[in-house]
């Protein structure tokens, strides 16, 4: 039976990632976006820049700082499969498919031991197929947020592992490294979420917390909050090159328009009717007449729950009183119950006022968002809920496998119709450089630099030019962070980049000094030269918040290096000092 329910879960991982085991593009509302992300990305990596920042395409050649304010985690999964195929759209899909199977790993992994294998392969079926997290990957094309969606029952899981009693294990050596290796898991699905969807981590952040405050309750175990609260430092460290550069950045950008100035959350709380009797829409071409914040057509949606988080939302509380309570998972079912109660709370229009208030909140962008987190509660939930009914029915053991085939069964064979996904119109010709020079970028304003006056409508007609005085460009090269060209300045000359300014970009001269550049009106980039011939290379650098930021994640790396080889270290000193006091007693006899 044990292949049985690993085969099932696999064949739900391949169901809900169905739809990405293709080469043309996906529809979806931001899908396009990241098609065109990762292309920018991955010009980037060939480039030599390890941590892409800078969108040299965008804006119709003129560049922006997207890439700095992007998730990096899918783009760095996918940028394996790019080199492999050479294809964009086929490493956007192979980072999905590889989300979609590590979601359901994650789970599978947290409720396997206090389950057991069957109930945890039903919550690993009913994670990965639940609406929400479909409609992210098919629907919305909310890439970013599977990411977050991927790593959350993995932290769960190594915070449980951390906080797990050792009083019974009699090799300390044995203990210590599981810990170990539990802390770096711990600290790597930290970065994983940090940097897969941080608006998700909000709100995830204090139910983490709360599941440790859970454990220590019901564990007797030494030191427990210095692991998980070291491995959550230690991965918001090494997460530091995408939050804190970008944090410290924001207000070059206009991205204050998108976080907290459009208040777009007004237009966003959830809906009762829809979270109980939304529907799956026929086909994506579908429009709901509405428009977004941007004056955009909303795209249909879905937002409801699915029928078995509805049953379990219902029969939880049968499981906690009188005979049918279990002490083991009683417990767990309060938890995840009162959560989920709570994030839906938190999604509702009566919460406006808290919203309001708390203006961190509003980072958050969309309170249905909270509904990610509320489908982790909903699974593990599902799961309690079918282990307590197990216990106090009367089913046999070939009965409760029977009745796991089919749960697990309807479950894919209601997901299965869900999967299939609408073809896009991005092509993998779109997303050459040259070709992305062409368009203005999606979205259009939240990126730019503030300086920039007027937006572009289309190319410059040359990448560099001379505003006044007399002088000849020569051999001018384009790159991705990186321009040389040959100026012969028959006068004193101003020399006009068509290209956004954005604090790092500097012009180098062969033999003279380096010179910051600054924001010109209408926000390119100009510079001074005096007569004679020049050797050029503008280069996009770094800055001092870049440069903390790296830092930091360079410290996150070390720490972490050194928690896996304490290990070492610690026993094979002590092991030294064991073998020290057996020879000192050999020759006192």
């Amino acid at each position: 039976m044990r292949l049985l329910w690993i085969a099932l879960t696999i064949l739900a991982c391949l169901t809900a990632a169905r739809g990405f085991f293709r080469t043309e593009a996906l529809a979806g509302h931001d899908t396009a976006a990241y098609y065109v992300s990762q292309s920018e990305f991955h010009e980037n990596l060939r480039a030599g820049n390890l941590w892409p920042r800078w969108c040299p395409d965008n804006r119709f050649g003129y560049g922006d700082v997207k890439l700095q304010h992007r998730p990096p985690v899918s783009h760095f999964l996918a940028e394996p499969f790019v080199f492999l195929t050479g294809r964009r759209i086929t490493g956007v899909h192979g980072a999905v498919i590889l989300l979609i199977f590590f979601a359901g790993g994650g789970m599978f992994l947290l409720t396997r031991r206090p389950l057991g294998l069957p109930c945890a392969a039903v919550a690993t079926t009913g994670y990965v197929t639940a609406n929400y997290f479909l409609a992210n990957l098919y629907l919305r094309g909310a890439w970013y947020e599977a990411a977050a969606y991927a790593a959350m029952p993995w932290i769960l899981w190594a915070n449980e592992e951390l906080t797990r009693s050792d009083r019974d294990r009699d090799d300390d050596k044995a203990a210590y490294g599981r810990r170990i290796r539990f802390f770096v898991l711990g600290a790597l699905v930290w970065v994983a979420l940090i940097c897969g969807h941080p608006q998700t981590g909000m709100v995830f952040a204090p139910l983490a917390v709360s599941h440790v405050w859970l454990r220590l309750r019901v564990r007797e175990v030494r030191r427990p909050l210095a692991w998980t609260a070291g491995a959550f430092a230690v991965g918001l460290m090494l997460s530091a090159p995408y939050w804190l550069a970008f944090r410290l950045e924001m207000p070059y950008v206009r991205m204050h328009l998108y976080d907290l100035g459009l208040q777009s959350y007004f237009r966003n709380f959830l809906d009762l009717k829809r979270l109980v009797f939304d529907a799956w829409p026929a086909q994506y071409q579908m429009y709901t007449g509405n428009t977004d914040y941007l004056n955009r057509p909303i795209h249909v949606e879905m937002l409801g729950l699915n029928l078995w988080a509805i049953v379990a939302l219902a029969a939880g509380p049968f499981f906690w009183f009188g005979r049918w309570r279990e002490r083991r998972t009683a417990g767990a079912s309060l938890f995840f119950y009162g959560w989920t109660l709570g994030l839906i709370t938190f999604a509702l229009p009566l919460s406006w006022g808290l919203w309001e208030r708390l203006r961190v909140l509003q980072y958050f962008n969309f309170p249905w968002r909270a509904l990610g987190v509320a489908s982790l509660c909903l699974t593990v939930l599902m799961a309690v809920t079918l282990r307590q009914f197990f216990v106090h029915s009367r089913l046999s053991r070939a009965g409760r496998a029977v009745a796991v085939s089919m749960v697990l069964t309807a479950l894919i064979v209601g997901a299965w119709p869900h999967t299939v996904g609408w073809s896009g119109q991005v092509t993998e010709q779109s997303l050459q450089p040259e070709n992305i020079r062409l368009t203005d970028g999606i979205p259009q304003h939240f990126h730019t630099p503030r300086w920039v006056k007027n937006y572009p409508i289309r190319p410059a007609e040359q990448d560099a030019e001379i505003l006044n005085g007399q002088g000849i460009i020569e051999n001018l090269q384009r790159g991705v962070t990186e321009w040389t060209l040959d100026v012969r300045a028959e006068t004193a000359m101003a020399l006009q980049f068509n290209h956004h300014y954005y604090p790092g970009w500097e012009l180098v001269s062969e033999g003279g000094p380096t010179v910051e550049a600054q924001p010109a009106p209408g926000g390119w980039m100009v510079f001074q030269l005096p007569t004679g011939e020049h050797k050029l290379t503008l280069r996009f650098g770094s800055t001092a918040a870049r440069k903390t930021a790296d830092g930091l994640g360079l410290a996150g790396g070390v720490l972490l290096m050194g928690a896996l080889f304490s290990n070492l270290f610690r026993f094979g000193r002590r092991k030294s000092k064991k073998n020290a006091d057996d020879g000192g007693e050999v020759a006192h006899e």
